[in-house]
């Protein structure tokens, strides 16, 4: 369930536990490729926190993914947290309670 690609991964284990907060020289849950309308987390009734958090350059989509990918929150009551320069830059989520995006605005969410 792991996707390698360009030398990064998007790893389903760190998208289930909410934590794909990165750093701009190690970013998380990048180059996803999620076919369809992926459900997450893969398990279980919600993200453990009750959110999945995106840090800088994280959350992203590869470039060829297809204009109709997207993931769906399992839960409708969690929520994504996109923190830092790049974070869910080409990320598209559904079912999600809300989307708080801080950073600079034009390179965030």
């Amino acid at each position: 369930l792991e996707q390698e690609v360009s030398g990064r991964i998007c790893s389903i284990s760190d998208l289930n536990s909410g934590d794909c907060v990165g750093t701009s020289a190690n970013p998380k849950c990048t180059d996803c490729n999620p076919t369809g309308g992926q459900v997450i987390p893969t398990t279980g009734t919600g993200f453990p926190p009750g959110s999945l958090s995106c840090g800088e350059g994280s959350c992203r989509f590869e470039d060829d993914a297809p204009s109709n990918a997207f993931y769906e929150f399992r839960n409708s009551t969690d929520y994504l947290t996109c923190e830092g320069e790049n974070a869910c830059r080409r990320f598209n989520v559904r079912n999600a309670a809300s989307i708080c995006c801080g950073g600079p605005s034009s390179t965030t969410c």
